[in-house]
């Protein structure tokens, strides 16, 4: 979704709303009460959005206001678009407890003239109802609210959500290939992947104790990489005098964090809580305290300069303001140029504590620091700084709120700029252990967090809060966690057996590693060293393609080298279409844009029974014959879709109150039509439609409806392939009726009724993303589960919501499904703007590609091997790799008076192989 954005238009409620009644206002305050005092508006935007606007309050609290009911345990995530009318305002979720607690879950610094997004998040200790409602300070302004969300999680669910994610931005898949010296594979080569170090800092603080304790050295130096001094670098520790400036003990600590190749953070230069400043500094003059902090900042910085990995420049600055109350609003961003000058090469911190730990702390809010941290760097001069985000993460006791942390982590990775939790902890509680352990992994998860430092220890070293060893060095249950994710979250040693190909694939933590090969019959060992990164994406498994050897000799078998191969791709295998609708018949620029494309397609309504058969007994197939006979003339081959829809609201108006027995009558009728009608014609037939969502069907004939509608299906038409349609199996992971194994538990379940074992069928998952970056980890994780059912798949509606960067996660979402080799076909849900192609339009009414038409034609092209000319090599040899599909070749001779041509296929069937072109000059 569009954090940092200010947008004209809203978009969509996030999860459809979630629980929430009526979250777009279609229904205008359907769902929806106003909490006190206010005035209510149901307006309309130009673009036909309909929206709430609140005015006439008397109390910061008086709002639109919906009860719903949380469920103790689970989380619930919150997004609500929101605008004001005039200035620049802060607006508050907030949740009101039956007993009139007010618990703050989220704020958005809203303006004048466009949408700002509201995120958030609660942690339900409780079952109970509770109403959610807004807050702004000032009540002059109109306060409008649009697209509200609250969408529960169960713990499970989130934390499954949090390992995709670490798939995804932690790790990268590598892919080997062991051949002997002629480059034939090495079948049952054994290759071992040992990590030798993590790309990922994850450290812990120390104190002054590492300098007298061995057992805390070698407890520190055999589990940590990365570090923070907790007090022996602030300014109170190294100047308790004014003048005498000692850096005896820092100075050690930074040699023992070398001697180990421990990366250590600075902390910090200054400190605005006043409490925390040298005795002698608080009573300075401003004019004293400006020379006194810039012979500071020049002596640490400088002192340190290459040596650490960042400096935290301003510590707690949005809780206190020392140094800004006296030296002026500047002071903050004045420390920062300073500093980056002096260590031009080290990331300057803002370092800040409930940001990320407490909802209720509105100076510290995500949006307040992001407003913060940008000031600080739009001051003239600041521009170039390497600056990063610092969070604390000192959370209380009890169940943390990791939705409103994620939200918060959302907000200020909208930013570009690193993010690092600097300081975690999780005060006692009989939970402890487990609540760190979730603050951790929620962290770790997060694509924007590049770091983590816990402030905790032994206890022998004065960390009685978080301790995570006893004074006999055994762990504590904290200390048990942290080991436990030390391990998990690095490769280890991996040893993988080379398949006959020769390949070894292993999805890898980012980092070091070294590999080593052998074989078990031959007598080598080789070894190599490797760095795996962010930026190396994933290896595809080539399935599209097979190489395939022309060998071109002459009439006596001779070879002729120099022969020149040129080889044309006339059809591809892989059916890459797109759907259409009546419009086609209507403008002849969409038949020949639509034509010169694609030669697969799916009708969006043409074929439904509402379209069918409006009135009960008048069938009229007027339309969607039209099409089909447009099809047939320009070599298109057509998925019918679809003979029953689930969805209620989806029937003809006639269907919806009939008795079963007439629904059934009804039912055998419209499949005997429209089956029978199109026989032979189709390449597939979308039997039910969203019945892991909705079961119209089999609620009023029976739980076996679906399974019997497919058995018909297939008696009617046995050559085609029958499916069953679904959305949000690959697009949304907490969809949990349309999971992956749902699907795979309702498709056998059809496929084992009685008799219906030798149907043809497939696996239809529509592919309808909603806006922001698709999860590709779930969406693959999907297609693996539904892949080893062995039926085909097929992605039947591809689309991707309006964003800025639309076209990119198409082509991400085509990227993912056409590599994977389950995968057999992708129809997109999109096309020209003139059609009514508003969400994902390909063209617009000028016919001039969109981004994402771009993105088509440019796959279209890239997903087919074209025309390729190849002169043949001294033994008369040429290799290619080709797509699957049908092909011309020619051969030429430059020095022979011949030309030779044939035609052949490639198939998935054919791994490799070698056609032999004799020429009779």
């Amino acid at each position: 979704m569009l954090i940092n954005q200010c947008l004209v238009e809203t978009q969509k409620a996030q999860y459809g709303g979630g629980i929430i009644v009526n979250p777009d206002f279609n229904y205008s305050l359907v769902g929806w009460t106003v909490y006190r005092q206010g005035e209510v508006e149901d307006r309309v935007s130009k673009a036909g959005n309909r929206f709430i606007v609140l005015h006439s309050r008397t109390h910061p609290l008086h709002s639109l206001s919906q009860k719903v009911q949380l469920e103790k345990g689970k989380l619930y995530t919150f997004s609500a678009w929101v605008k004001i009318s005039e200035g620049r305002e802060t607006v508050s979720v907030v949740f009101r407890t039956s007993d009139g607690e007010l618990v703050h879950g989220g704020k958005v610094i809203a303006e004048h003239g466009c949408w700002s997004l509201l995120k958030g998040g609660i942690f339900a200790n409780f079952s109970s109802s509770v109403e959610i409602g807004f807050q702004s300070q000032s009540t002059k302004v109109e306060l409008w609210i649009d697209s509200v969300s609250l969408q529960p999680f169960t713990k499970k669910q989130w934390r499954s959500h949090q390992e995709e994610s670490i798939d995804k931005v932690r790790k990268s898949m590598m892919r080997f290939q062991i051949t002997n010296a002629n480059k034939t594979a090495m079948q049952g080569a054994i290759v071992s992947i040992k990590q030798m170090k993590s790309d990922f800092p994850f450290g812990c603080c120390m104190n002054y104790n590492i300098l007298k304790y061995t057992d805390y050295q070698n407890w520190f130096a055999s589990r940590f990489k990365f570090t923070t001094f907790t007090n022996e670098m602030k300014w109170y520790s190294t100047e308790k005098i004014q003048g005498q400036e000692n850096y005896t003990v820092s100075d050690a600590m930074l040699k023992f964090a070398k001697q180990h190749g421990i990366s250590v953070r600075g902390h910090n230069i200054f400190w605005d809580d006043p409490k925390y400043q040298p005795a002698w500094v608080k009573p300075l003059s401003p004019e004293d305290l400006q020379k006194a902090a810039a012979r500071r900042i020049n002596s640490v910085v400088s002192r340190y300069r290459g040596q650490l990995i960042a400096w935290d420049v301003v510590n707690e600055n949005l809780h206190f303001s020392f140094y800004e109350d006296k030296l002026g609003e500047n002071a903050s961003a004045e420390f920062f140029s300073t500093a980056q000058k002096l260590d031009p090469n080290t990331i300057m911190f803002m370092n800040e504590y409930n940001t990320i730990e407490n909802s209720s702390d509105e100076r510290a809010s995500a949006v307040n620091y992001r407003k913060k941290i940008q000031e600080i760097l739009q001051y003239p001069g600041n521009d170039g700084i390497i600056a990063g985000i610092g969070l604390q993460g000192h959370f209380g006791s009890g169940q943390p709120n990791l939705a409103y942390m994620r939200s918060s982590l959302d907000i200020l990775g909208s930013t570009g700029l690193p993010i690092w939790l600097t300081e975690v902890s999780a005060e006692k509680d009989p939970n402890q252990a487990q609540y760190l352990e979730e603050i951790l992994r929620e962290g770790y998860s997060h694509p924007a967090v590049q770091g983590i430092i816990m402030f905790a220890g032994p206890e022998i070293a004065g960390f009685k809060n978080t301790s995570l060893a006893d004074t006999n060095w055994k762990n504590t249950p904290a200390g048990d966690v942290v080991d436990k994710l030390l391990g998990e979250w690095e490769s280890g040693t991996l040893e993988i057996t080379a398949d006959d190909g020769g390949f070894v694939d292993a999805l890898l933590f980012h980092g070091d590693y070294n590999v080593t090969v052998q074989h078990p019959e031959a007598n080598f060992s080789t070894s190599l060293s490797f760095r795996v990164t962010k930026d190396i994406s994933q290896a595809t498994i080539n399935v599209r393609k097979s190489m395939m050897r022309f060998q071109i000799t002459n009439a006596n078998k001779t070879a002729m080298q120099g022969a020149i191969v040129s080889i044309k791709q006339m059809k591809s295998d892989f059916p890459f279409g797109c759907c259409m609708n009546y419009n086609i018949l209507k403008y002849t620029d969409y038949q020949n844009w639509f034509a010169s494309r694609f030669k697969f397609t799916t009708f969006t309504n043409e074929m439904k029974w509402y379209s069918t058969e409006k009135i009960q007994g008048q069938e009229n197939y007027t339309v969607s014959d039209a099409m089909l006979k447009f099809a047939k003339q320009h070599g298109i081959s057509v998925r019918g879709h679809n003979i029953f829809w689930d969805n209620p609201k989806f029937q003809p108006d006639w269907v919806k109150p009939l008795s079963p027995e007439d629904l059934q009558k009804a039912a055998a009728r419209r499949i005997n039509s429209v089956v029978s009608r199109y026989r032979g014609q189709l390449i597939a037939w979308d039997v039910v439609n969203e019945n892991l969502h909705f079961s119209f069907y089999e609620d009023k004939l029976g739980e076996n409806a679906s399974a019997e509608f497919f058995s018909t299906a297939q008696k009617l038409d046995p050559n085609t392939i029958m499916f069953m349609n679904e959305y949000n199996t690959i697009e949304n992971s907490w969809d949990e009726r349309a999971s992956a194994v749902n699907y795979r538990k309702k498709i056998l379940e059809i496929l084992q009724y009685p008799g219906n074992d030798g149907i043809i069928a497939g696996i239809g998952l529509q592919g309808h993303f909603g806006s922001g970056q698709p999860n590709l980890a779930y969406m693959r994780s999907s297609l693996d589960i539904l892949g080893s059912t062995g039926l085909p798949i097929w992605l039947t509606e591809v689309n991707a919501e309006k964003d800025p960067n639309q076209a990119q996660y198409l082509e991400e979402i085509l990227r993912e499904g056409y590599s994977h080799p389950a995968v057999q076909g992708i129809i997109m849900f999109a096309g020209p703007e003139i059609a009514g192609f508003k969400d994902m339009s390909l063209a617009d009414t000028n016919w001039k590609n969109t981004p994402a038409g771009d993105v088509v034609d440019k796959l279209l092209g890239e997903w087919e091997s074209g025309t390729l000319e190849i002169t043949a090599d001294d033994r008369g040899f040429v290799n290619a790799l080709l797509f699957h599909g049908d092909y011309n070749v020619t051969v030429q001779h430059p020095e022979a008076n011949f030309s030779t041509s044939l035609s052949f296929r490639v198939t998935k069937d054919i791994p490799q192989a070698t056609i032999n072109v004799q020429i009779h000059a």
